[in-house]
């Protein structure tokens, strides 16, 4: 476990380092809030529905954009510092890589972010949740270190005003079924918030 921790050390000290020469007009700082939701990633992306909770993270973070591109595909890596307010009070650190989905002449573009959350300590919401195999029976435990997962719609307004960039994301914290806690740990917030040109 010593060394999990001290490879997200690693991930996150690489994801958020200081800017270089001439890069200064990709590099983004973010603020979002999110809400807690106690529904499963699936419904709330093909379903549309939500479970609020009372619980939200407050979110300080960077962005920079990387060189290179794939197509259609830029892609980006992000640290953040979270703060959760609320049913559950800890802090949480992410470092993610993200590729993004842009198409020409158009407002907005799509975010999808992998990468690793540590947690100050084990989250209250995440622990008790559906046994996988009993829906009835609430039985598993989350752990600090799960997975991150981020999906995200950017808008990109025009002009003067493009600097900055009011975003919706999903932020999503997941054992990936088994892999870092039971199958159904983790949690889900439903954020919005803003990047700014730095």
């Amino acid at each position: 476990m010593k060394f999990l921790y001290k490879s997200f050390a690693l991930l996150f000290l690489l994801t958020i380092h200081l800017p270089m020469q001439g890069s200064s007009k990709t590099d983004h700082i973010l603020f979002y809030r999110g809400t807690f939701t106690d529904t499963d990633l699936l419904h709330i992306i093909f379903k549309q529905e939500l479970d609020y909770r009372d619980s939200d993270i407050y979110v300080l973070g960077i962005n920079r954009e990387l060189r290179g591109k794939l197509g259609s595909f830029s892609f980006e890596k992000e640290g953040h510092f979270g703060i959760h307010r609320g049913v559950m009070k800890h802090v949480e650190l992410n470092a993610l890589l993200i590729a993004r989905y842009r198409l020409p002449g158009i407002p907005f573009s799509f975010g999808l972010g992998e990468g690793l959350s540590l947690a100050s300590r084990n989250p209250d919401l995440e622990n008790k949740r559906r046994n996988f195999l009993n829906l009835y029976e609430e039985n598993e435990y989350s752990n600090k270190m799960l997975n991150y997962l981020m999906f995200e719609i950017e808008l990109k307004p025009p002009g003067r005003f493009s600097a900055a960039k009011p975003f919706f994301r999903i932020h999503h914290r997941s054992g990936i079924y088994g892999i870092y806690c039971p199958p159904t740990c983790g949690s889900n917030f439903i954020s919005y918030g803003v990047k700014v040109n730095f």
